[in-house]
This record gives structure tokens, C-alpha cells and sequence, in this order.
């Protein structure tokens, strides 16, 4: 467009009707809608997975003699506090061959090349490989893996730390087995999801949140990087252990939290990451236990 639009999705993703979960009437709109997702060289990994040819297709054919990165900005020399050039629109910056930009700022790329092969790919292989419809190599992916792997887990801990047991109704083995001898589409389909558990709960939950979008319990490291912990993380990450491990840029991270504790920038969720990522190896790798101390 000759302007640019206050929402990209309004261009990269136009309305489609849906029933879906997550539907509204969006202005300019007569019907429930969601932003299309599918569209030309977007998004390619859904297409694949569910084996539309026809997307892959066009998806190729529109990347043809071409590389395309969906961008709002670059950073030259691949560093934080590098010359961000942006919006990329309506001058697109030229990228010079051979020279570094912002795409790995963090962690150091020998570190990614020596890792292992990521869980991400081993998980769309196997449920590419398993048999049944898409839904129900993704449900079974989520009963064998994500929910014993990491949502129970999680529940499992925080409440035997307080002496709690917990239980989740919706995975008792005779809702479980019901479910599980239901085809597919009493499920859902492309546009409705959960749909045989919404009619179930209806006469119980009101329309308000039944049909208000999907809402997770965040943590909410913003408030918490901003307010307590910031010092604490300063002091992980600051740590000539750390520094000395090599896993990371020191200099890189240490503007990474100058940025962050000035209000320049949000990279709280960076900050935790790195936390985590070494407290795990001084826990599994380094043996050392970590004390527990407050935040100041």
C-alpha cells in the first residue's frame, strides 16, 4: 500500500470466515472471521506438515530466484547495540554479502552448530510418520509427549512444593477414553477447535467465556526483571562462571540487560532464558547447588 497499514496482518493475513474459538467480527467485516494464515511463502510448516502440495507448491513458486526475510528492521554487524535501520519500508536496506547482521545475538554460533538435532524437527517427523488424521496424531503427540513431558510436570511441582495433590478432571481415563473413540471432526476441524468439549460445557459456562480468545497463564517476567529480580540475574549472568563457559557473548549480554534495566528495550524473556540456561549448568553439569536467596 501507498501507506502503511497500523496492523501488518491486514495485508499479510487477510480475513477469512472461521468459526473458530478465536473468531470475531473484525471492522470492515460482516461475519466472524480470523486472519487467513495461509497464504504464499508463509507460514510453510503447517502446509508441510499436513501435506497440502498444493501450498507447498505455490509457496516454492513464489520463492523461486528469490530469499525473502519478513523483517521490520536490521541491526548491522550482528550485535545488539549495532545501526538499526529500520522500518524496512518503503526503503529496503541493501544487505551486503559476507558482512553480519542481527540474527544470532546472543548465543554463540559454535555452540548451536555443536547441538544436537532440535526437538522441533524430531517432533514434526514423528507425527508426520505416525498413521490417523491430523488431529489425532497431534492429540496423540500432545498425550505422549507435552503433557507428561512439560504441562504436568509443572503442575506436579508446584503443588507438592506446598504438600498439594493435584488432579485434572479432563484427563480421567473414562473422559480420556470417550474422547479418544470420537472421529476427528466432533473435534474440530481448520476453523473450530474444541469443538465437542464447548457443546459438552455449554449449559454450564457462559457465552462470554466461551467465546472470548484462548488465554495461558504467563509468567510474568516483565513486572518481575523490572521490579525484583533484575539484580539477580545481573549477578548469574555478570559471573565469571558464566563468562568463562563460553556459551555465550558477555559483551552482548551485558547490553543486553544496560538495554534492559534503562527501559530501552523488553528482553526480559531473553534475560530469563539465559538465567535458566545456566543455572542448568551449574546444576547438571558444573554438580554445584545453587543456594536459594531472596531477590533484591
Amino acid at each position: 500500500p501507498a501507506v502503511a497499514p497500523g496492523r501488518c496482518s491486514s495485508c499479510h493475513m487477510p480475513l477469512a470466515p472461521s468459526a473458530d474459538f478465536g473468531a470475531r467480527v473484525f471492522e470492515g467485516a460482516t461475519t466472524l472471521s480470523i486472519h487467513d494464515h495461509r497464504f504464499a511463502a508463509a507460514n510453510t510448516a503447517l502446509p508441510f506438515l499436513r501435506r497440502d502440495d498444493q501450498m507447498v507448491r505455490a509457496s516454492r513458486s513464489f520463492l523461486e530466484g528469490a530469499a525473502r526475510v519478513d523483517i521490520f528492521g536490521v541491526k548491522t554487524g550482528g550485535t545488539i547495540d549495532g545501526e538499526l535501520r529500520a522500518p524496512i519500508r518503503p526503503h529496503v536496506p541493501a544487505l551486503r554479502p559476507g558482512a553480519r547482521y542481527l540474527l544470532e545475538t546472543v548465543v554463540d554460533p559454535d555452540v548451536l552448530r555443536a547441538a544436537a538435532a532440535r526437538p522441533e524437527r524430531c517432533a514434526v517427523a514423528a507425527i508426520r510418520a505416525a498413521r490417523g488424521t491430523l488431529l489425532s496424531r497431534l492429540q496423540r503427540w500432545d498425550q505422549q509427549h507435552y503433557l507428561p513431558d512439560d504441562i504436568l510436570v509443572k503442575v506436579d511441582r508446584a503443588t507438592m512444593a506446598h504438600s498439594l495433590e493435584a488432579r485434572c478432571p479432563l484427563l480421567d481415563h473414562k473422559v480420556i477414553e470417550l474422547a479418544a473413540r470420537q472421529t476427528s471432526a466432533r473435534h474440530g476441524d481448520a476453523t473450530t477447535t474444541k469443538r465437542l468439549f464447548r457443546e459438552v460445557i455449554r449449559p454450564w459456562v457462559p457465552p462470554a467465556v466461551l467465546e472470548r480468545p484462548k488465554r495461558g497463564f504467563g509468567v510474568p517476567l516483565r513486572r518481575w526483571f523490572h521490579e525484583q529480580m533484575i539484580g539477580w540475574a545481573r549477578d548469574i549472568l555478570s559471573d565469571p562462571r558464566t563468562r568463562q563457559r563460553g556459551w555465550t557473548r558477555p559483551s552482548q549480554v551485558a547490553v543486553l540487560l544496560r538495554q534492559h534495566e534503562s527501559g530501552a528495550r523488553d528482553h526480559a524473556k531473553r534475560i530469563w532464558a539465559l538465567v535458566c540456561l545456566e543455572l542448568w549448568a551449574r546444576a547438571h553439569i558444573d554438580r554445584v547447588r545453587t543456594p536459594v536467596q531472596r531477590c533484591a
